[in-house]
């Protein structure tokens, strides 16, 4: 009788397999963070088009001037729990009506809550940076 002799011991499998777990469990929390990184960012970016629309419906009841201050449209959006909201640039006419806005969303722990940086102007454009605060030059988000 010929008796092939096993080349590995009864250890490999099982070994093999807690490797390949260990592995999976050290990947799994980037992967969740990456999921999670991304929800708050779609957030971000569906509240600057939230806020340019009731801008739109402000400038309609009021003159023609857009609002001056987020909590003149509505209260909530101003802060969320990953994304602080700011109204800058303003910019009047010799009415002193709001003509031109840029609305910031800023990640409240940066590399965290967010890694991308938005703005949406009285035109509507969206425009992103990566680690740090988007400006008028930034790429538009399509």
């Amino acid at each position: 009788m010929n008796h092939a002799k096993s080349s590995g011991t009864p250890w490999t499998v099982p070994v093999a397999l807690v490797v390949v777990s260990l592995a999976a469990w050290a990947v799994w929390p980037r992967c969740v963070f990456r999921v999670r990184v991304a929800a708050t960012e779609s957030a971000a970016v569906s509240r600057l088009r939230t806020i340019s629309r009731e801008q739109t419906d402000f400038q309609r009841t009021h003159n023609g001037s857009f609002a001056d201050r987020l909590e003149n449209l509505d209260p909530k959006d101003s802060a969320d729990s990953a994304y602080f909201y700011s109204l800058d640039g303003i910019v009047r006419d010799g009415d002193a009506r709001v003509i031109d806005y840029r609305v910031l969303a800023n990640p409240r722990i940066v590399g965290k809550t967010g890694t991308r940086y938005f703005s949406i102007d009285g035109l509507g454009t969206l425009r992103y940076e990566v680690m740090r605060p988007a400006t008028d030059a930034s790429p538009i988000l399509q």
